[in-house]
């Protein structure tokens, strides 16, 4: 996991002591992975970390629908991340509204959320708005003379090397809305792949 973390850079992260209290800790990763028995309070403990720090934290639940369609449907970012960590295309400011999903309430730890479309949809409009960040540097570049940088790393990048390193023998990549998944030269909808 140390290949996904930035050297130098150090990422503060809190957890209850005994007393349901906040500790703060530094580490050099910006993420953590929880592993333990069924009912060691793994999602109690996520939901915890979340709800004390809901502008820093995004915990991924395993209660998830993964079923999904064939196209990512585009949104702008801000409409994506919120429906993602919302339910709701507009950003809520009050704490308790993160914890409503459609309206009603539910069972933070174990329900089951259907948020992939969502999430894929969040992905392809950050990569989008990275494309045309850079191309409206290069424009810029070229108009005063200068060269242009070559192209940064992208979030979807990002999200190969992840698959890779899950998934050695497979390939993924998203092309005009699709999200297209391969094992060596077969190619297919990714949901035959997983």
């Amino acid at each position: 996991m140390e290949e996904f973390c930035e050297r130098g850079k150090k990422y503060q992260y809190i957890l209850p002591d005994k007393d349901n209290n906040i500790v703060k800790y530094n580490e050099k990763c910006h993420s953590i992975i929880l592993v333990g028995a069924n009912g060691a309070g793994k999602s109690r403990l996520g939901v915890w970390i979340e709800k004390n720090d809901p502008e820093h934290v995004h915990r991924i639940g395993a209660q998830r629908n993964l079923s999904f369609g064939n196209y990512i449907q585009q949104k702008s970012y801000e409409q994506a991340s919120n429906l993602m960590m919302y339910g709701n295309e507009k950003y809520r400011t009050e704490h308790d509204e993160r914890w409503k999903w459609d309206g009603e309430k539910y069972d933070y730890i174990s329900s089951l959320l259907d948020d992939y479309e969502y999430v894929l949809s969040a992905v392809l409009a950050l990569k989008n708005n990275e494309q045309e960040k850079y191309i409206l540097e290069c424009i810029e570049n070229e108009k005063a003379g200068k060269l242009h940088k070559s192209v940064p790393e992208m979030v979807t990048d990002k999200l190969n090397k992840i698959w890779k390193s899950i998934y050695p023998h497979r390939d993924i990549t998203i092309k005009d809305g699709k999200i297209i998944a391969s094992l060596t030269d077969e190619q297919g909808n990714i949901k035959e792949y997983i």
